[in-house]
């Protein structure tokens, strides 16, 4: 029955590598992830509907992130300095995307998202949602 998982509830934890978050969660918090600099997997389940400030911040051993077909709203910061980040897989639901939200996300090589380029277009993001990612292609109407 959790709904949401609350601000720092995680943060810090050096030991955390992986983590599926149960299927009833529909917020993740302002912080909740951050600075798990071990964490190599995580899996939002659909239902969540928004990602909060610094959500996974600091957590720089993640490698992929797929944001769920319910997720509308990617806040600041959410991915910041998660630099070994390769690909991302984003669904069309998502029509915000924060400052900073992927911002020294160094490894940067792929963006899938599901809708067409038309519709990535319309997505609000904010002018820095992307600083300091290098050199990355993006991949419309992905099917994953």
């Amino acid at each position: 029955s959790v709904r949401s998982i609350g601000e720092f509830a995680f943060g810090g934890c050096l030991g955390l590598i992986s983590v599926k978050i149960s299927d009833s969660v529909t917020f993740i918090k302002d912080s909740t992830f951050v600075g798990c600099n071990r964490l190599t997997s995580i899996t939002i389940p659909n239902g969540v509907t928004k990602i909060g400030d610094s959500a996974f911040a600091g957590c720089a051993s993640l490698t992929n992130v797929h944001i769920p077909e319910t997720v509308m709203t990617i806040d600041d910061q959410a991915f910041f300095d998660c630099n070994e980040v390769k690909n991302i897989i984003i669904s069309d639901s998502v029509t915000e995307i924060g400052s900073h939200a992927f911002d020294n996300c160094l490894s940067l090589e792929t963006i899938r998202y599901t809708g067409t380029e038309e519709e990535w277009n319309a997505i609000t993001k904010a002018e820095n949602w992307d600083a300091n990612t290098g050199s990355y292609t993006i991949h419309f109407n992905y099917i994953p």
